[in-house]
């Protein structure tokens, strides 16, 4: 699972670096290197003469070298903040073994290795007698400290020795893999076709693990955009400002900061929403079928959003937390008649947000829109909702679920008993979240905890699984598809699973809303504690902004 781990890491670095390099620029750069392969391999085949096609050919490969130096540089310029202060690391190694994770210091060698690898291969293809072929291997850590200049003259990167001596091995290796193949392939050599099927298959391995790496880093970047700009109802929560006497105290305290409106003040100290959070809402349906359908026209036979969680993932701070929220939550929903007419908005139990859509996109919809209002419109990204026969595919694929019985429940199933460890079959563990007793004031609580239990053991469960086959989660969504509804498409999903593969979460990170149950006129209804949901809004979903000065140039107040 570490190795996992770590490779998701390298995959997502990689990508993360990539991402902020403008797309049109790598576009125009690709294009151009297609043209120098196609330049290069037809200059055989013109009608002039044998120095004519060398020069061709040479200056094919020159080009190819330069757009490569010109992506690395781009990446270096356009993907990092300039530093406040140049930097220099003259020790060799010493920065790289100081990395963060595990193993990242191979990772980070291996890296700045592999980076100039084409460089030494480009340098090789350059026709030449053998002198200035030699001659010509000086330009490898030349490039590499004409980098690590510009890096340290726009300190947006440490002048570094580490890189200095990988990048000059890198392209040394590189240099040394195109001989041999020139050399293995040449005319009138007798190698032992062995070889030769060796270094094809070698070949084909690295430019599918190329084209590999770019299908991933596309699915990730469509997947970040269009979950962060395209689905939600809002751009951030709609807390109340303070009091414009409370405000004009802030302002007081230093009259030179500039009004920034993205920032919110409380108690006397300024927030500013985390943008980057994801956050997916995730429904358990009450409704026991072989896949989730459509029942257009009829309102109310779709099922109840019985389970309702809020899981939130932040990708700046690597922690992923569950909201839970009761079903029999007062809040405003929009109300149809049984043809599915709209009556208007009312105050109501949560669950049957979803019962009065058509049991699959528009009541996911519907729910997603009634729990963003209840959370001061928090944006809501994406959501998935899940039968109870999901539940049972979902619990036998781990190979069961252990847990501790928190009451007795020998009705449903004479395991249940109070105290007893058992592992859960898949039909078991429908009972163990679903049962509700409705005779005892809070059954809905009750309930709710033993769904906070199932998730937590479900979730170690899995991580055991996976580490035996990590092709699981591909083969749950494929299995799953019937059983589920969601908005959340292939990038989507390659996106949150690279996040969710380095993701702190503990017991503590599953949190049900505050508030209390009282007994309604027909059912129980759960009020929200409206104070202590505006604390938990303003701590997981904003930091604390340091203001800044009009003289700074910020627009921070």
């Amino acid at each position: 699972m570490k190795a996992i781990i770590n490779f998701g890491k390298v995959l997502e670095t990689m990508s993360a670096e990539l991402e902020k390099v403008p797309f049109s620029f790598l576009i125009m750069v690709l294009s151009a290197v297609l043209l120098c392969i196609a330049v290069y391999f037809t200059a055989a085949h013109l009608h002039i003469t044998d120095t004519a096609k060398i020069k061709v050919r040479n200056i094919s490969v020159i080009s190819m070298l330069l757009l490569y130096l010109g992506i690395i540089l781009s990446i270096t310029l356009f993907t990092r903040v300039p530093m406040k202060e140049a930097k220099v690391n003259l020790i060799l190694f010493d920065e790289i073994f100081r990395a963060g994770y595990p193993n990242r210091a191979i990772v980070r060698i291996f890296g700045n290795i592999l980076l100039f690898v084409p460089v030494g291969v480009f340098i090789q293809l350059i026709r030449s007698d053998g002198k200035k072929k030699y001659f010509l291997l000086l330009v490898i850590p030349l490039c590499s400290l004409f980098i690590e200049t510009i890096q340290f003259q726009t300190r947006t990167g440490v002048f570094d020795i580490d890189d200095l001596v990988c990048n000059t091995l890198g392209g040394f290796l590189g240099f040394g893999l195109a001989m041999f193949y020139r050399y293995v392939f040449s005319k009138g050599r007798k190698f032992k076709i062995l070889i030769r099927i060796v270094l094809v298959c070698f070949t084909l391995c690295v430019f599918t693990g190329m084209g590999g790496f770019g299908v991933y880093h596309t699915y990730r970047v469509m997947g970040k955009n269009s979950l962060l700009q395209k689905n939600t109802l809002s751009k951030a929560p709609t807390l109340e400002k303070e009091s414009e006497d409370a405000k004009g105290k802030q302002d007081g305290k230093n009259e030179e900061q500039a009004y920034d409106p993205s920032l919110y003040y409380h108690d006397g100290k300024a927030y500013r929403y985390q943008e980057n959070v994801i956050n997916i809402l995730c429904m358990g349906i009450d409704k026991r079928t072989q896949e989730i359908e459509t029942i257009p026209g009829i309102s109310g036979k779709g099922g109840q959003a019985d389970a309702v969680f809020l899981l939130s993932l932040n990708p700046d701070t690597r922690k992923m937390k569950i909201f839970g929220i009761s079903r029999d939550t007062m809040t405003a929903i929009k109300n149809y008649d049984y043809e599915g007419n709209y009556l208007g908005e009312e105050k109501n139990h949560l669950a049957l947000a979803y019962a009065y859509g058509d049991g699959s996109e528009k009541s996911c919809e519907m729910m997603k829109e009634a729990v963003s209002k209840l959370m001061y419109n928090l944006p809501i990204h994406g959501y998935a909702a899940i039968n109870l026969e999901a539940v049972s595919k979902l619990n036998d694929a781990v190979g069961g679920v252990t847990v501790t019985i928190p009451e007795d429940m020998e009705y449903d199933d004479p395991a249940f008993q109070k105290g007893a460890k058992i592992t859960l079959t898949g039909e078991q563990a429908m009972k163990f979240i679903q049962r509700r007793d409705i005779t005892k004031s809070g059954g809905n609580g009750m309930r709710m905890q033993r769904q906070k239990t199932y998730i937590l053991s479900f979730l170690n469960a899995a991580k055991g699984t996976i580490r035996k086959d990590p092709s699981l989660p591909v083969k749950l969504y494929q299995e799953l598809s019937k059983n589920m509804v969601t908005n959340l498409g292939l990038d989507h999903a390659v996106y949150l699973a690279t996040l969710m593969l380095d993701t702190n979460f503990s017991g503590d990170d599953i949190q049900m809303l505050p508030g209390k149950t009282e007994k309604g006129t027909y059912y129980e209804e759960f009020h929200i504690d409206q104070d202590q949901l505006y604390d938990v809004i303003l701590d997981n979903f904003y930091a604390e902004a340091e203001t800044e000065t009009k003289n700074s140039g910020g627009d921070g107040s």
